[in-house]
């Protein structure tokens, strides 16, 4: 006797409303009675039923997800209307990034001659991210690179002087 196994649902896609924080999904249910469901905080409130036409299918259950979050009109055409006073801010730093740039920073400073005490290099790179980071995410990358850069510029100069000391020896 065999027994069906319970049809794991697919997340196709997933939006957050801004103000009223509702969750809105579209899973992809496969099996028997192949579906799309849109759900909105976990209840389904919309059902697509799959056919061999399911990229359309799959299109339309988006399509009425974005129309319900108020992304589109009727037409489907993109709704800025509501939005137009909000100012969109810039992609978010990740922490691990600003992390990693404060950390790079105080090494670069360390190695350069910096007689400061490690919290106070972290604290020095703390703020230098702190000013990339309000300059927005593309200003913060840059300066990442640059110093990603230098600070493989200043391994490189210990490689040679240490290949240095090993010849001399």
């Amino acid at each position: 006797m065999t027994t069906a196994a319970a049809v794991q649902p697919t997340l196709i896609f997933q939006a957050e409303e801004i103000l009223t924080r509702r969750r809105f999904e579209v899973h992809a249910i496969t099996g028997k009675n192949a579906r799309y469901e849109v759900r909105i905080d976990g209840t389904v409130e919309h059902t697509i039923v799959a056919s061999r036409a399911w990229k359309r299918e799959q299109r339309e259950a988006i399509e009425w997800a974005e129309h319900e979050l108020g992304w589109k009109d009727v037409t489907g055409q993109p709704n800025i209307g509501p939005l137009a006073e909000i100012v969109i801010a810039p992609k978010a730093i990740s922490p691990r990034r600003f992390g990693q740039m404060v950390t790079l920073w105080a090494e670069i400073a360390r190695e350069k001659g910096y007689a400061e005490t490690a919290e106070r290099l972290l604290a020095l790179g703390r703020a230098h991210a702190e000013i990339w980071a309000s300059l927005g995410r593309e200003a913060f990358d840059r300066e990442m690179a640059r110093l990603q850069e230098e600070r493989c510029e200043q391994e490189e100069g210990f490689d040679i002087a240490a290949r240095e000391k090993v010849t001399y020896y």
